[in-house]
């Protein structure tokens, strides 16, 4: 599932977001599969919340 969001490609810390699939959070991410552009800048308000892991880093 995650494989398909755009920004991975952007970023090499992505191959982390597997681990997402244990956070309720990852739901949240299937909505981006509809959306190609601005979706998924509203979506990075839930990766914010994995930030805490340090898994994604976006700045």
């Amino acid at each position: 599932m995650v494989k398909n969001y755009k920004v991975e490609k952007n970023y090499e810390v992505v191959k982390s977001y597997e681990v997402v699939k244990n956070y309720e959070v990852e739901k949240n991410y299937k909505v981006v599969k509809n959306y190609e552009v601005i979706k998924y800048y509203e979506v990075i308000k839930y990766y914010e919340v994995i930030k805490d892991y340090g898994i994604i880093k976006y700045y």
